[in-house]
């Protein structure tokens, strides 16, 4: 007979996301601490969307928001994982790209039968301008001219395998095929990891900073003048619950947030940060 509480413990969220305990990535892998973040921002928009109970259509959105996170961050990992099999690494690096895209869609669309008009590359362009202005006011140390490159790499990599249907949505990007990949040195494409950098790394960053201006900075245009005593409790319940226990193993295992990473948290925790 199963046990319920074996069964909510044993699950992927609770076993294998985090990058601190799975040991799937590599150790200059900016993804290892960005994916951290993620899965953190997963527990914080549950607990907020729990204080929204008053507003239930403000509530059902930001569900439909932040349970596309998981999704985002598995397929990264199953990518990293199969190493030796690009044709499947891309796949999923496609995947999650595709992910950021679908909460994109989620968080400009009040309502779920509403569509967002927006161009994947304009889409693909304002995450990265985004990305681009947060490393330079955290002070990382990046390219900004490959940074460009990303909306146009990320293009060719969502187009990955797709037939001319698919890929019709994505003007004047040339697929990706399977068969290519398939011959290319796998020293060169065994590892999804570069390949990731130049696009994931920075949409994921700027999606994480559309997330915390939509249901952060903006909830009072969403829930008006209770969104002070929402957030209070909402930091209140993060910095009581839930960032303790990371800190702790951060502490433990010598891991230091690099201040990029420590400002797309929510909250006002006293992070260290590199």
């Amino acid at each position: 007979m199963s046990n319920p509480e074996h069964e909510i413990d044993n699950n992927w969220l609770s076993v294998s996301s985090s990058p601190f305990t799975n040991e799937l990535y590599d150790s200059d892998d900016p993804a290892f601490f960005l994916d951290q973040v993620a899965v953190i921002l997963f527990s914080s928009m549950a607990k907020l969307a729990m204080l929204l109970k008053d507003w239930p259509e403000v509530q059902q959105h930001a569900d439909r928001c932040w349970k596309k996170i998981p999704a985002i961050v598995a397929n990264y990992q199953g990518a990293i994982l199969i190493k030796q099999n690009p044709i499947a690494s891309f796949s999923l690096l496609r995947d999650s790209l595709s992910g950021i895209l679908s909460c994109m869609e989620a968080i400009h669309s009040e309502h779920e039968d509403e569509p967002w008009i927006s161009s994947a590359d304009q889409t693909l362009t304002s995450l990265i301008d985004a990305a681009s202005e947060h490393f330079l006011a955290t002070s990382h140390d990046i390219n900004h001219s490959m940074l460009k490159l990303g909306s146009v790499v990320g293009l060719t990599h969502l187009c990955f395998e797709q037939s001319s249907l698919t890929s019709a949505a994505f003007e004047n990007t040339t697929p990706m095929h399977a068969h290519r990949l398939a011959a290319m040195d796998l020293s060169k494409v065994g590892n999804i990891a570069p390949h990731s950098e130049l696009t994931r790394f920075p949409l994921l960053v700027g999606l994480l900073l559309v997330f915390k201006n939509k249901w952060i900075d903006q909830l009072e245009s969403q829930i008006g003048s209770d969104a002070i005593g929402v957030r209070a409790r909402l930091y209140d319940a993060l910095e009581t619950e839930i960032y303790p226990g990371i800190d702790e193993l951060m502490y433990e295992e010598g891991y230091v947030f690099p201040k990029w990473a420590s400002t797309l948290l929510l909250g006002n925790y006293n992070w260290s940060s590199e």
